[in-house]
C-alpha cells in the first residue's frame, strides 16, 4: 500500500517538478496522454490477471502524471494574448486583504468578466491582482465590486538563486494581475443567490470582523489573529523580520494543536451529550462530526500547509480508531502526505511544507526506538528541540540562505509557551467568551500577556548572528543528512542520530573549500529596473540595486539580497547606484541595511543615501576585474538620467559596459570625452532599451557582440523599443531582454578561459569568443 501510495504521488510530483518543460514537451507530442492511459491500463489489467501487485507501482505512477499534466494545463493556462491591455469590465468580489495606502493592492474574484459586451467566459472563476493607483473609494475585504481594469498574464522574476519561480508562481493560484481604470469602481449587486464559495467567504469575513471586535483591546491583537484565524497579512514587516532571524516563525501558525486541541474537546463533548445511545454508535457519530468539525474550522479560516496536514492526520487517525486498524506510523505519514499533495499539489514550492512534514518525519524517526515514556519531560523536550533544529536546518538554508544561531534556545522557550499556554489559553477564551463575556476578556487579557512573553523572546533572539548559508554548501549538507539518516537507519542504535548532526556541519563546512569564483558578471532578473553583480576572487560589487515600490516590495530584499546570500557574499567591496531613480536605487536601502559596504558611489549622491559623487577618471580594481567609471564629469548637472554613473568593466580581454540611464545628450558628451574607452564586446542597454537613450554613432562606438536591455514582462513604457532591438539585430549583436529569458550571467573559470553566458530562464547556455579585432 506504501508502495502504491508513494507511486502515485511520485507521478504527481514529477509532472509538476519539470513544469514548463513538461507543457512544452506535450504541446508538441499530443498523443501522449492516450498513450499513457493506453500504457496505465495495461500495467492495472496485467496486475490483475496475474495477482501480483507489482504491476500496479507503474501503472499508478502513470496515472499519477496523467492526472497532474490534466491539472497543471489548467493552473498554466495563460491570457488569450487578445485580451492583453485591453480594457475589460470585471464583476466580482475582493478575496483576500486589501493592502491601503496611496496604491491599493488585492486579489479579486472574478464572477463575470466582458469586452466590450462580449461575455468572456475563460475567466469566470478566476483570481486576479489588481492595484488601484489612488482610488476614488476604499476597497474592503468580501465586498462586491463592478469595475474596468487592463490585464497581463503573469511572469515570475527567473534568477539562478530561484530555479522554482514559474511553480511558486502557479503555487499563488493567480491567473493574471493588472491596474484598475481610475473612477471606473463602483458597488455590484447581483441578483442570483450566493453560491456555497460566496457564502463562505461572507461567513468566513463576519467571523474574523467578530474575533477582531472582541480582540480589539488586546496589544497583540494581529498576532492572536495570526494564530488562531490565519490572518497573517497583519503583521507588518518588521514583525516578519524578527520572527526570521529569531527562527520562530513556524509558531505563529495554525499549526497540530490547535486541530488537535479543538478534536479533542468537541470529541470528549459530543461523546458525553451522546451517552444516552449505544457505545458504539455514539462513537462513530461522535467521530464524524468531530472530522466534519475540523474541516469546518479548516475552511473557514485562512488555513496554511500545517493546518492541512493536522486536519488530514486527525482525520485519518480518527476513522483508523473506530476501524480499529492498526498502522504503521510510516504507512500514516505517508498517507498524509499523499492526500496533502493530492490536494495541493504545488505544496513542495512552500517552505511551509518542508518545515511542516520534514519536522514530523524527524520527531518520528527521533522517537521510535525508544518509547516516549521512556524520556524525563525535559529530556523529551530538549531532544526534540535538538533534532528539529539540526534536522531543520538544511531546509532553512535552502529556503532563506540563512540559519539563526539562536534558534535553538529560542525555540527551547517559545516553544512550550505558544503550544502549552497561549494556544489553549487563546482556544478557551474564545469558547469561554461566547457564554460569558466578562470572564472571556480576563482569559484575553492573560493570552496578551503570554503573546507580549512570546515576542519579548523572539526579539531579543533577533539579535543573535545569522549564520549564511551558500547554496553549495546547503545542498552539501542536505545530501550528508541524508546520508546520515540513512545510517542512523541501518546503525538502529541510541545515539545514532546524533551522528546526522556531524555529517551535517560537515556539509555546512565543505563551502571552505571553493576556490572563489574567478569572474562572474550577473545581471539579475528584477522587472522594470536594473540591479547586477560582478564578482572576482572572492570579491564583489553591486552595480544599482533594483526597483523599490510604494507597496512595500523591494528588489533589494526579495531579489539582490536572496542571491548575494546564494553565492556567499557577506559584505560588498563597492557599491555603484547609478543615480537616484526609484527602478536602480529602489532596493539600496534593503541591500546596506543587510550587507557591510566598505564603499558607495553614485552619479546623485545627494539622493541616494550613504554614498559619495562617482567621478569620471577614476579606476577600481575587483579581483581580476579592472572598473573604469565613464561618466559623469564632475562639472555635470541636469536630468537625472544623464547624471548616470557609467562604467566598463575590463577582464582580460572581455569588455562590459554598464550604462544606467543615459540618454542622448550625455552619449554625445560620451563620444566627444571618452570614445577611444567606449568599445566593449557586452553592453548593458541605455535606458532599459528606451528609444528616447538610442544613438546610433554611441551604439556605433561601442559595437558590441552582446547587447541585453533589464526591462519588466509588458511593461507600459514599451522597453525594449523594436526600433532598439532592430538595429542591433541587423548588426549581428545578440539582443537579450531579462523578461524573456531571465537573468544574465556571463563567466569565465579561469585566466584566459572561454566565455559562457547563462540564463535564468529556459534558454541552454551559450559560450562566447572574442574578437581580436576590436
Amino acid at each position: 500500500m506504501r508502495t502504491w501510495m508513494l507511486a502515485l504521488t511520485a507521478g504527481w510530483l514529477t509532472v509538476f517538478l519539470f513544469g514548463h518543460h513538461w507543457l512544452s514537451f506535450i504541446s508538441r507530442y499530443v498523443w501522449i496522454f492516450p498513450f499513457l492511459s493506453i500504457l496505465a491500463l495495461l500495467g492495472i489489467i496485467a496486475g490483475s490477471l496475474s495477482g501480483r501487485g507489482r504491476y500496479y507501482t507503474p501503472a499508478l505512477f502513470l496515472f499519477g502524471v496523467i492526472f497532474a499534466g490534466f491539472r497543471l494545463q489548467n493552473i498554466a493556462e495563460p491570457l488569450p494574448p487578445s485580451l492583453l491591455g485591453e480594457s475589460l469590465q470585471l464583476h466580482g468580489r475582493v478575496c483576500g486583504p486589501v493592502r491601503a495606502g496611496n496604491v491599493q493592492s488585492f486579489s479579486f474574484c472574478v464572477v463575470e468578466a466582458r469586452e466590450g459586451g462580449v461575455l468572456l467566459p475563460e475567466l469566470a472563476g478566476r483570481v486576479v491582482r489588481l492595484t488601484c493607483y489612488y482610488c476614488d473609494m476604499a476597497l474592503h475585504e468580501s465586498m462586491r465590486y463592478s469595475l474596468r481594469a487592463k490585464l497581463k498574464d503573469l511572469r515570475p522574476l527567473q534568477n539562478f538563486h530561484e530555479p522554482w519561480a514559474w511553480q511558486k508562481l502557479w503555487r499563488s493560484g493567480l491567473y493574471a494581475r493588472g491596474s484598475i481604470v481610475q473612477g471606473s469602481i463602483e458597488s455590484w449587486r447581483i441578483n442570483q443567490a450566493d453560491g456555497v464559495m460566496d457564502s463562505l467567504t461572507n461567513l468566513r469575513s463576519r467571523i474574523r470582523d467578530q474575533v477582531r471586535s472582541i480582540t480589539e483591546s488586546m496589544a497583540r491583537q494581529r498576532s492572536f489573529l495570526a494564530l488562531f484565524l490565519g490572518v497573517r497579512s497583519e503583521l507588518d514587516e518588521s514583525q516578519w523580520d524578527v520572527l526570521r532571524r529569531s527562527g520562530l516563525t513556524h509558531l505563529l501558525v495554525i499549526s497540530g494543536l490547535h486541530i488537535g486541541l479543538i478534536a479533542m474537546l468537541v470529541m470528549f463533548t459530543l461523546r458525553w451529550m451522546f451517552c444516552w445511545l449505544p457505545r458504539q454508535f455514539a462513537d462513530w457519530i461522535a467521530c464524524g462530526l468531530t472530522i466534519l468539525t475540523i474541516l469546518s474550522y479548516v475552511a473557514l479560516i485562512d488555513y496554511g500547509l500545517p493546518a492541512l496536514r493536522a486536519s488530514l492526520a486527525v482525520s485519518f487517525a480518527l476513522l483508523m480508531l473506530r476501524l480499529r486498524r492498526r498502522i504503521l506510523p510510516s504507512t500514516f505519514f505517508i498517507a498524509v502526505l499523499s492526500c496533502s499533495l493530492l490536494l495541493d499539489p504545488l505544496a513542495p514550492w512552500s517552505a511551509g511544507f518542508w518545515l511542516s512534514f520534514v519536522a514530523v518525519g524527524l520527531l518520528f524517526a527521533a522517537f521510535s526506538h525508544r518509547p516516549l515514556q521512556s524520556f524525563s519531560k525535559w529530556g523529551a523536550l530538549w531532544r526534540s528541540q535538538m533534532v528539529l533544529t539540526i534536522g531543520l536546518a538544511g531546509f532553512l538554508a535552502i529556503s532563506f540562505q540563512q540559519i539563526p544561531s539562536s534558534a535553538p534556545l529560542a525555540n527551547l522557550i517559545a516553544t512550550p509557551l505558544i503550544t502549552l499556554i497561549v494556544v489553549p489559553l487563546g482556544l478557551l477564551a474564545l469558547v469561554v467568551g461566547l457564554v460569558w463575556p466578562s470572564g472571556g476578556e480576563v482569559l484575553l487579557r492573560m493570552t496578551d500577556v503570554c503573546l507580549d512573553g512570546f515576542w519579548r523572546v523572539a526579539e531579543m533572539a533577533s539579535l543573535g548572528p545569522i549564520l549564511q548559508a551558500p547554496l553549495e554548501a546547503t545542498l552539501a549538507s542536505v545530501g550528508f543528512i541524508f546520508v546520515g539518516i540513512c545510517t542512523a537507519a541501518a546503525m538502529r542504535a541510541p545515539g545514532a542520530v546524533w551522528f546526522v548532526g556531524l555529517l551535517a556541519l560537515l556539509g555546512m563546512g565543505m563551502r571552505e573549500q571553493d576556490e572563489p569564483v574567478w569572474f562572474r558578471y550577473t545581471l539579475l532578473d528584477v522587472g522594470q529596473g536594473l540591479a547586477s553583480v560582478i564578482e572576482s576572487r572572492g570579491e564583489t560589487v553591486l552595480y544599482d540595486a533594483g526597483p523599490g515600490f510604494v507597496d512595500g516590495w523591494s528588489a533589494g530584499e526579495a531579489v539582490v539580497g536572496p542571491y548575494l546570500r546564494s553565492v556567499g557574499v557577506e559584505g560588498l567591496k563597492y557599491a555603484v547606484i547609478s543615480h537616484g531613480d526609484s527602478d536602480h536605487a529602489g532596493g539600496w536601502d534593503a541591500v546596506r541595511s543587510t550587507f557591510a559596504v566598505a564603499s558607495a558611489l553614485s552619479g546623485e549622491p545627494e539622493r541616494v543615501a550613504g554614498t559619495s559623487l562617482c567621478v569620471a577618471g577614476a579606476d577600481y580594481w575587483v579581483g581580476a576585474a579592472k572598473m573604469e567609471v565613464l561618466w559623469p564629469l564632475k562639472e555635470v548637472s541636469g536630468k537625472s538620467n544623464n547624471r548616470s554613473c557609467v562604467i566598463r568593466l575590463t577582464v582580460g580581454e572581455l569588455g562590459i559596459l554598464m550604462t544606467g540611464d543615459i540618454e542622448a545628450s550625455a552619449q554625445r558628451a560620451l563620444l566627444t570625452e571618452a570614445k577611444s574607452k567606449l568599445a566593449s564586446d557586452i553592453m548593458v542597454s541605455p535606458h532599459h532599451g528606451s528609444a528616447s537613450s538610442f544613438l546610433p554613432e554611441f551604439a556605433s562606438a561601442v559595437s558590441p557582440r552582446v547587447v541585453i536591455a533589464s526591462a519588466g514582462y509588458l511593461n507600459p513604457f514599451g522597453h525594449p523599443h523594436k526600433l532598439v532591438r532592430d538595429w542591433f539585430v541587423r548588426r549581428d549583436a545578440i539582443f537579450y531582454n531579462t523578461a524573456q529569458v531571465g537573468a544574465v550571467q556571463v563567466s569565465i573559470e579561469e585566466a584566459g578561459g572561454a566565455i559562457k553566458i547563462q540564463f535564468g530562464g529556459p534558454l541552454d547556455e551559450v559560450w562566447m569568443t572574442l574578437d581580436k579585432n576590436r
